[in-house]
Formats: C-alpha cells, structure tokens, sequence
C-alpha cells in the first residue's frame, strides 16, 4: 500500500460509515456480510472489464483469485 493517492483513506472511510450507519438496522455480522458481498461483486465486474471475453478471463481465474486473497490477508 505504498502507492496510495490523497484520497484512499477517504473513500475507504465513506465503506466503512455506510456500513456503521447500517448497524441501526442490522447486526455486525449481517453488516459485515451486505460490505463483503458487495465489495465480491464490484471487484469481479472490475476483473471481467479487464478481459477481451469469458474464456480469456477463466484462463485468469486462479491468478485474480490469488491476488484478491493475497489483498484480504494484508
């Protein structure tokens, strides 16, 4: 996390309200559950904008899964 712009703890910040303000309505764990589902999916959609087609992205499948797993562990 070396090569952070200006901004990258402010919009981590703005996740991470959105979901305290959701704990009004739900507990931790489900809050927890709605950021984890929502970061998968915005994340994959990102990955698959990368690749030219289907097939070119499952050849990568392993290597993204790898990367975001390495990220998460961090």
């Amino acid at each position: 996390m070396k090569d952070l712009d200006e901004n990258f703890y402010y919009r981590a910040d703005e996740h991470i309200n959105l979901s305290n303000r959701q704990l009004g309505n739900c507990d931790a764990g489900k809050a927890s559950a709605s950021m984890m589902y929502a970061t998968a999916r915005f994340n994959s959609w990102l990955t698959a904008c990368g690749f030219e087609s289907a097939s070119e992205m499952l050849q990568h499948k392993d290597e993204n899964i790898d990367y975001f797993v390495k990220e998460y562990r961090k």
